[in-house]
């Protein structure tokens, strides 16, 4: 049975507060009352309201949203953000002093006294088709908007055919967003192509920051999460070890990764592959390709082992389940793991890829559009990932697996590619100035257009 489309703006581990979808009422203490009204004096910083459904949660978007906050905070920006899932969660605002305040609707913070200079988007997600507050924000805080696109929902549709649950909203949403935005920032230049192909009317406004990556130095933390890593997924040793890293969704190539699992053990009868993901959390109806209808609700997990037992294989000496990682434990997997194995049908700016590469592990990545160049994965001599020619035949990834394997010198020229370009282009200091300059050019002209309407 294979795992169904996610939306485009998953959910990860989240769920709708409510079976009705209503979101029960905040109660919000005096404390938090008085904190979220106790506005902070100007101290002529620039103030930033980074507007994001994850910080620190959700897989990439909350991983780029926390990490480039923290650095800007770092760069002597004030960053608030307000960390809101319009449907699926309560407002928060975290200010800047990393104070977390629960906040009674959005109104409360419209009406709290507190300004900003730039408007930062993570999501399309704050629509009127969702009531998600977007007009609210932008007429109260008339301010430049920026908007970072981690998904192009029409790119998205395209590598899925239009298969993807709710693709439809997802683009309208993403339209209204960019129609606000005063600055749409793509993940890559690849993506800057793809925009010029289904978007070219948003061209003009477009520029290209990619994510940066941060990782765990050595710590009593990060030591005993790699021990427990060997204890728990590689107590004989076993080699190749693949590490699947990322949302447990047919767009991410899993099924395909299950259905290649019988030759790679033929072939590499010691591989084993360990799955690290939401499947804990995450139940999907599952739609019967052979005839149209819902099957039973049931987890990504049940599904994943049902048909790699139809294999014959076995969990624990053929394959494992990691669960969510984040932090140390993630890092763990990373330093445990011989390669990470991506045969996604679409990616942008893959958070997954960049860690692995900053803790020089092999990354072998689907041959896709939205990281061809960035990744160079056509030119051999430069390239940072070996690339799998079809993320969608399984017998692609066997023989991308077998490459790996037969070229090892070929392989650690890649990986020490993979880690210098992340040191020099994907790291988050360089990332962040780049953000505060666009911040600034857009800044300028905003003030002079208020000084002349004054």
């Amino acid at each position: 049975m294979p795992i169904p489309f996610s939306e485009i703006y998953h959910p990860y581990h989240h769920a709708p507060v409510s079976a009705s979808g209503n979101l029960p009422r905040v109660r919000v203490s005096r404390a938090e009352r008085q904190a979220l009204h106790a506005v902070p004096p100007r101290s002529g910083r620039l103030r930033v309201l980074m507007v994001t459904p994850f910080f620190g949660d959700g897989g990439g978007v909350g991983t780029a949203a926390k990490e480039l906050t923290q650095q800007l905070q770092s760069e002597q920006i004030e960053v608030e953000v307000l960390h809101w899932w319009p449907g699926f969660t309560a407002p928060l605002l975290i200010d800047n002093a990393a104070r977390t305040i629960r906040l009674s609707s959005l109104k409360a913070l419209l009406t709290s006294g507190r300004e900003y200079d730039v408007l930062h988007f993570q999501s399309a997600a704050y629509g009127k088709r969702v009531k998600g507050g977007l007009h609210s924000l932008c007429q109260r805080y008339p301010v430049p908007v920026m908007y970072t696109i981690h998904a192009l929902a029409a790119y998205c549709g395209e590598a899925l055919h239009g298969l993807a649950p709710g693709f439809a909203n997802q683009l309208a949403d993403q339209l209204e967003m960019m129609d606000k935005a005063q600055a749409i920032v793509l993940l890559t230049r690849d993506l800057l192509a793809l925009m010029g192909k289904h978007h070219p009317q948003y061209l003009a406004r477009c520029h290209v920051i990619p994510n940066g990556t941060r990782q765990i130095g050595p710590c009593p933390a990060l030591a005993a999460a790699q021990q427990q890593a060997r204890e728990r997924f590689n107590p004989q040793q076993q080699f190749p070890l693949l590490l699947y890293l990322s949302r447990i969704a047919r767009e991410k190539g899993i099924n395909e990764l299950v259905r290649a699992m019988p030759e790679l053990k033929r072939r590499h009868p010691d591989c084993k592959l360990i799955i690290a993901g939401n499947i804990d959390e995450c139940i999907d109806e599952y739609i019967d390709e052979n005839n149209g209808k819902n099957a039973e609700s049931v987890g990504h997990a049940t599904l994943i082992r049902a048909e790699l037992n139809r294999y014959d294989l076995h969990e624990g000496r053929d394959f494992a389940f990691a669960g969510w990682v984040d932090g140390a434990p993630k890092t763990a997997l990373l330093d445990l793991a011989d390669m990470v194995l991506m045969p996604s049908y679409y990616e942008h700016m893959p958070l997954t890829a960049l860690e692995a590469m900053a803790r020089r592990k092999l990354v072998l990545l689907s041959d896709v559009a939205g990281v061809r160049h960035c990744f160079h994965t056509r030119n051999p001599a430069r390239r940072s990932v070996l690339p799998i020619s079809d993320g969608r035949n399984p017998q692609a990834l066997v023989e991308a697996v077998g490459q790996a394997l037969a070229a090892p010198q070929e392989m650690q020229a890649i990986v020490a590619r993979g880690y210098r370009q992340v040191q020099r282009r994907f790291n988050w200091r360089k990332v962040a100035r780049r953000w505060i300059n666009l911040y600034q050019s857009h800044l300028g002209q905003t003030h002079l257009n208020h000084t002349h309407f004054l």
